[in-house]
């Protein structure tokens, strides 16, 4: 993590214990960085990758390459770097299988890459994708969708651009998303959320829709819903000026956001509800209008195909109206 002025990168660890309410020290990692991503795997050990050592500063090639992983039960640091390649900024997704995606990320030289690498808890060691990325990005989200693809949202991409005969990269941010298929298929482009997206965060709702939250390029950006099934991009009702915060996804299946900077959100907290509480009663009184709404549907319904014009309207075109955000 990030230390304290003078800026310094940690290699210090600490456990948290939920039953005591507390926190011990664990054995530090072999490299500081910051910056890198942490995936818990199926083992219960936990894997460290990529980072920086200080602000616009990456870790050595030789450093980059090198990925750590975590063995509670030992309280010991392993580095499993073999056949990751020296990038800083890339995302990486627990698999279903157990294993772990790296994809996209930043060279030294700040270009980025369209690559993606497998690692395998069993081996501790990673191998190259067959298939590339459809963009070279990094500094975007990957959340595993519920069919087996990666979302990638956002993030940088770079153009090469020649100065004084010097080839320099010129970063470009990112309004694509695309979807990664280790199965088989190459990275396919899932359409435009129209936001610049970068230290944002995408969760994965138990109804099968992907949360979009933030950016630090875009201020009071649409919080936005991407669904897998129509690959369109859909307001969830609510414009943040936030980046680098926390989204948590709670046991009811509701989404935390917290935290991070902007105007007035370190100290503000939002509430997503997929489905809104309704007050339990004796008599439902939802049933009426339910039964009106019914009546409405039918008549249009009727009206439409009499006409020769029923058309089947797309799925995920507006908002969800169940859905409602809560400030806590």
């Amino acid at each position: 993590g990030l230390g304290i002025y003078p800026i310094g990168p940690l290699a210090s660890a600490e456990i948290y214990h939920p039953a005591s309410n507390r926190w011990t020290p664990a054995a530090p990692m072999h490299v500081p960085r910051r910056m890198h991503t942490a995936v818990a795997l199926r083992d219960g050990r936990v894997l460290v990758v990529g980072g920086t050592l200080a602000p616009g500063s990456p870790l050595a090639a030789t450093q980059l390459a090198e990925a750590e992983v975590y063995d509670p039960g030992r309280d010991a640091w392993s580095m499993v770097g073999t056949g990751l390649p020296p990038v800083i900024q890339q995302a990486a997704t627990l698999m279903t299988n157990g294993t772990v995606v790296a994809t996209g990320g930043s060279t030294d030289m700040g270009f980025a890459t369209a690559s993606a690498e497998v690692f395998d808890p069993a081996t501790n060691r990673w191998q190259p994708t067959t298939w590339p990325m459809a963009n070279a990005r990094y500094g975007h989200t990957a959340t595993l969708m519920p069919d087996g693809k990666v979302l990638l949202v956002g993030g940088y991409s770079t153009e090469p651009q020649t100065v004084g005969g010097f080839v320099y990269p010129n970063p470009q941010l990112l309004r694509t998303s695309e979807t990664f298929d280790l199965r088989g298929n190459t990275g396919v482009r899932v359409g435009y959320s129209m936001i610049p997206r970068l230290e944002h965060t995408a969760t994965l709702l138990r109804n099968g829709l992907v949360l979009v939250v933030g950016s630090a390029y875009a201020s009071d950006a649409d919080s936005q819903l991407f669904d897998p099934g129509t690959a369109d991009w859909v307001s969830s009702g609510l414009r943040m000026d936030r980046y680098l915060h926390s989204a948590t996804l709670l046991a009811d299946g509701r989404v935390l956001i917290a935290g991070g900077y902007g105007v007035g959100s370190p100290t503000t907290a939002w509430i997503y509800s997929p489905v809104s509480v309704t007050t339990a009663s004796s008599t439902n009184p939802l049933l009426p209008i339910a039964v009106v709404l019914l009546l409405l549907v039918l008549t249009t319904a009727g009206l439409a195909a009499a006409s020769g014009r029923l058309r089947r309207r797309r799925p995920g075109a507006v908002r969800e109206p169940e859905s409602e955000w809560i400030d806590s």
